[in-house]
This record gives structure tokens, C-alpha cells and sequence, in this order.
């Protein structure tokens, strides 16, 4: 694991993903219960730690070692959904010509009232994807809003704080969008960007 995956994985991580790497590092960390939790990755930046952890019914959802601290229940769903995610947070914006990103520190998420326990955050979101036709894709999850349609793709993440971008091939629809879902999220525009 962690090796041969054109990045995708390490560079989402920002560290060490690499099997071999993350057993020798095992005796250093201080797991809470190494029995129902899979270290995956290490970002040696912020000192992250990034697991699989399973639950009593035998599913599993991805967490990190600083969610009791960020008031967070997790990152993703389950690992497949995670590695869905990450690619199409990495290539998708890429597709486009046009990008429209958007993001808030932790000050300005606990400011905006969004709670992580919350069902329905992204009810919102739903009704604006629903009324330009973008259609929810199945790698969603309670972290992730992901949608698109032939001209357009939106992705919002709710985790530490809110982020997302839409892309598409229109600057005038991403920016009707993207503002539309600013105000929604209570999110600033973060910036405008061609792609190529």
C-alpha cells in the first residue's frame, strides 16, 4: 500500500503511506486501540495520523488522530469512498477550464453554525446542485458533497473547516454556483482559477 499509486494517496497524506514505513513506525505511536484501528498514512508536517477504524458491526470509516481535538466524527466514510474522493479532488479540477475555489479557516467554520453531527448539512447544498442539474455521485458521504454533469462539477468538504471548488466549462455558471454556494456555507470566494 502507499507505493505505486502515482501519489495519490502520499501526496493527499502529505507523508509516509508506504506498509513497510508505517509498521516501523507502529512501536512509536501511541495508539488508542491498535486492535480496531488501521494506520494508513503519517503526515510528518502537522503530525497527523490517518486510520482505518472499525466499528463493533465490522464497517469501518476513516479517522484521524486529531478529531476529538477538531470536534470532527471522522473524514470519510469508508476507504474506498476516501480514494474516490481524493482522485476527484486531485484530477477533476483539472478537466476544466474554469475553477472556482472556496474555503474557511476553523474560526470562520464555528462562526457559521455548521455542525458535524448534523444530518443534514448538506441539505442546502442538494437544493442549489439539484437546480443546475448536477447529479450527487455515490461517493458521497456526511464529509463530502460531490456532483456533476457534463459542464460542471461541485465538491464541498466539511471536516476541520469547509472547502470545495465547482469546475466547469463556463466561468459564468461556476461563478453563479460557487457564489450561490458561498453564501449557502457562509463561505468566502478564495480565488478564480483558469486551468489552462
Amino acid at each position: 500500500m502507499g507505493k505505486r499509486d502515482g501519489g495519490l494517496l502520499s501526496e493527499w497524506c502529505g507523508g509516509i503511506t508506504a506498509i513497510d514505513q508505517l509498521i516501523e513506525l507502529y512501536p512509536q505511536l501511541n495508539i488508542d486501540d491498535p486492535i480496531n484501528s488501521f494506520l494508513f498514512g503519517i503526515n510528518d508536517l502537522y503530525s497527523t495520523e490517518y486510520y482505518i477504524t472499525f466499528t463493533a458491526s465490522g464497517k469501518h470509516f476513516i479517522t484521524s488522530n486529531f478529531d476529538e481535538d477538531y470536534n470532527t466524527d471522522g473524514l470519510a466514510e469508508n476507504f474506498e469512498k476516501l480514494l474516490f474522493q481524493i482522485a476527484f479532488e486531485k484530477y477533476e479540477q483539472k478537466y476544466f477550464k474554469e475553477v472556482f475555489h472556496f474555503r474557511n479557516g476553523r474560526k470562520e467554520y464555528e462562526a457559521s453554525g455548521l455542525n458535524h453531527v448534523t444530518n443534514d448539512r448538506f441539505s442546502e447544498v442538494t437544493r442549489c446542485a439539484d437546480r443546475f442539474l448536477l447529479k450527487k455521485v455515490w461517493f458521497s458521504d456526511k464529509w463530502h458533497y460531490i456532483a456533476c454533469n457534463n459542464d460542471c462539477t461541485m465538491y464541498v468538504k466539511v471536516d476541520y473547516a469547509v472547502e470545495g471548488f465547482i469546475a466547469g466549462k463556463s466561468k459564468a455558471d461556476i461563478e453563479q454556483i460557487g457564489n450561490e454556494i458561498c453564501e449557502l456555507l457562509e463561505q468566502n470566494p478564495w480565488c478564480m482559477l483558469p486551468q489552462r
